[in-house]
């Protein structure tokens, strides 16, 4: 077998393995809770025949009726003296014909609706449909739901499900730049004597938006609401998921004490996740994009994930406002990360501290910290190259480079055991019914032509975690969206449309397998025969950068094995080595 075969084939099974264990979890995750659900129902579910005409148990009522407005609840520690977290907000009918405020920046196009000033559609103009639309990373529609909401909870405050109403907007409807640096939206509405002001921040060249709550008591007496921001979004699939090249897909929350936890979103009702802290953010996140708030540096905060009776899943925060003397004013803030997970932009977070961990929302798998690093290198080299394509060559150059003592040595061996397969086959011939003095004899041949028939497997086992982790990289890394390389291949996280490099890394390896000894077995050699073509059929569904990259690690692999056995050869003839 090939060291590309054999790398490849390991790597597969490694990933293989992984995906089993995976899916395992998965099944019998979802058989415990097929079970308990004939015994339990989460709040909110459908009532069965059996308990619809009890009555609810005392105190249930109100944290029913809070559920049905899908507003968050603290727990008593983080709400403030007085306050009460199942207080059930201002229930009046929503406006029918509620007005969608547009903002435009040069990378964000956002729609907010006075209908609870809430964020339901956000397009990404960085980054593209197939059909050349920006791609719509939150939305409100054609059955699917992904807004970003706020309010304030602890009585019946402004929330999101409040009418707002646009301020000092002159009738316009639309806001843009316009030449400066960043565009402010507020908005305005009371209810309960308090006046709630919200004012989203969009600034040029940002996937950050600000989002400011304003409370003011208009009551004689003192008031402690609470500020909630939340996504809300259905638990369907994203449009760029693959169950072939499956990325995760759920809820994210970093802080401090607990680091990076990813929790799948059909088991926020009962993870187990860090729900208090004085630091941290907390979201969703997907292939290439993710939507995160991040309240203040400082601000006590509670965290939150559940289930919602639309469906969905809610991911949020809660942050207090304080107590509110009468005729006095508090604020509460949080900034909205919404966008592609560009990893110049993520690391500037994370090093600034404004989102501590936020570059781990780039899902690496387990060798994040060798993805990484593969990943800083491969970007260093298109700063100067300027071509993604033409960057994973190079850095396959360069990984091959490092690694071509040990490959050196495999292939030595390799060499040398093409060299005694005739031998090896006539002694099968002469002990084929003797295995023991076969093995005897096999070995002895092997000391005398100082042949180590393992001499592949370090090589191998040492390049696997690099081949593993580039794997990564070439299909979680937002940069090679849509990034051309040359002609017909023009994004290299999408499968080559003419299998061009599937044909070429074919016929690559069944070269390969032409320098590599072949194997004393007829049934492991017909095996070898076709397994080339059985590669090129599998890549076909393969991001084409990856495909490139298995291409060119094939091509430098014959060119140094043919170096190697040509200078055997010579040596073996008597002349200097080359």
């Amino acid at each position: 077998m090939t060291d590309i075969l054999r790398l490849v084939c390991a790597a597969l099974l490694l990933l293989s393995l992984l995906n089993l264990w995976q899916n395992w979890e998965e099944w019998n995750r979802r058989a415990t809770q097929a079970a308990s659900e004939t015994v339990r129902r989460l709040p909110g579910d459908a009532a069965s025949p059996a308990t619809a005409s009890r009555p609810a148990p005392p105190g249930q009522a109100e944290s029913r009726a809070q559920d049905e407005q899908d507003i968050p609840a603290p727990t008593q520690r983080l709400a403030a003296p007085g306050q009460d977290p199942d207080a059930v907000p201002d229930a009046r009918p929503r406006p029918g014909d509620a007005r969608i405020i547009r903002v435009e920046t040069d990378w964000l196009s956002a729609e907010i609706s006075e209908d609870g000033a809430n964020l339901v559609g956000l397009h990404l103009k960085k980054h593209k449909l197939e059909s050349g639309q920006p791609f719509p990373l939150l939305q409100s529609g054609n059955g699917r739901f992904y807004t970003a909401q706020s309010g304030a909870g602890g009585g019946k405050f402004p929330n999101h499900n409040s009418g707002f109403e646009l301020l000092d907007a002159g009738g316009d409807s639309v806001f843009e730049l316009d030449g400066g640096d960043s565009v402010t939206v507020a908005f305005r509405a009371v209810a309960n004597e308090m006046e709630m002001i919200k004012t989203f921040t969009f600034r040029r060249g940002d996937y950050l938006i600000g989002v400011e709550m304003e409370a003011r008591n208009l009551s004689a007496g003192a008031q402690n609401p609470y500020a909630y921001f939340q996504l809300a979004r259905d638990t369907l699939e994203p449009r760029n998921y693959s169950s072939l090249l499956p990325t995760f897909f759920g809820a994210a929350m970093f802080t401090d004490e607990s680091k990076f936890v990813k929790i799948a979103l059909e088991d926020v009702a009962t993870a187990d996740y860090p729900r208090k802290s004085g630091d941290g953010w907390i979201g969703i996140i997907q292939r290439y994009f993710a939507a995160a708030w991040l309240p203040r540096q400082g601000d006590e905060r509670e965290y939150f994930m559940r289930r919602a009776r639309d469906g969905g899943v809610r991911v949020g925060v809660i942050v207090p406002f304080g107590e509110i003397p009468p005729g006095e004013s508090r604020a509460a803030g949080a900034r909205l990360f919404a966008g592609a997970e560009e990893q110049n932009i993520l690391n500037r977070l994370h090093e600034s501290g404004e989102a501590p961990g936020i570059h781990l929302a780039v899902d690496y798998g387990w060798l994040t910290i060798v993805a990484v690093f593969l990943f800083w290198l491969m970007d260093h080299i298109n700063a100067v190259v300027g071509n993604w394509g033409a960057s994973i060559i190079l850095l396959t150059f360069l990984v091959k480079l490092v690694f071509y003592p040990l490959t050196n040595v495999s292939y030595r061996s390799m060499a040398k055991l093409k060299d005694a397969a005739p031998h090896i086959k006539r002694m099968q011939e002469k002990h084929g019914g003797d295995r023991e003095q076969l093995q005897r004899e096999t070995m002895k041949l092997y000391r005398e032509k100082k042949i180590n028939p393992f001499g592949g497997c370090l090589p191998m086992l040492v390049q696997i975690p690099v081949f593993i982790a580039l794997y990564w990289v070439l299909l979680g890394s937002v940069e090679l969206r849509h990034a051309p390389f040359v002609g017909w291949l023009s994004d290299l996280s999408a499968p080559d449309p003419f299998f061009t490099l599937s044909i070429m890394f074919g016929a690559a390896m069944f070269m390969q397998t032409r320098l590599s000894p072949a194997p004393a077995d007829p049934t492991h050699a017909m095996i070898m025969k076709f397994m080339p073509l059985g590669f090129a059929a599998f890549s076909v569904f393969f991001p084409s950068g990856l495909v490139l990259y298995w291409l060119v690690n094939t091509l430098l692999s014959i060119a140094q094995q043919w170096h190697i056995t040509r200078t055997l050869e010579k040596a073996k003839a008597g002349k200097k080595p080359a």
